[in-house]
């Protein structure tokens, strides 16, 4: 499964960051980055992250994170 996040979608709350610390970062203002990303703003996640990236896409404020695969 691949994983992007919109920064200018997020606004900062810091849920992704504290649910999947080893996917979701952030940027000095707080803006999500996802962590090994691809040109296209892409990571691949396998094993019990899926499921944890899926949560995240489903509880984040914003809207701002998407999964795919």
């Amino acid at each position: 499964m691949k994983v992007s996040a919109d920064a200018d979608m997020c606004f900062g709350s810091g849920l992704c960051a504290r649910m999947v610390p080893e996917v979701f970062g952030a940027d000095s203002e707080g803006i999500v980055l996802v962590r090994g990303a691809d040109p296209d703003g892409f990571t691949t996640v396998h094993g019990r992250q899926v499921a944890a990236v899926k949560q995240v896409s489903l509880a984040c404020p914003a809207g701002a994170v998407t999964v795919t695969g």
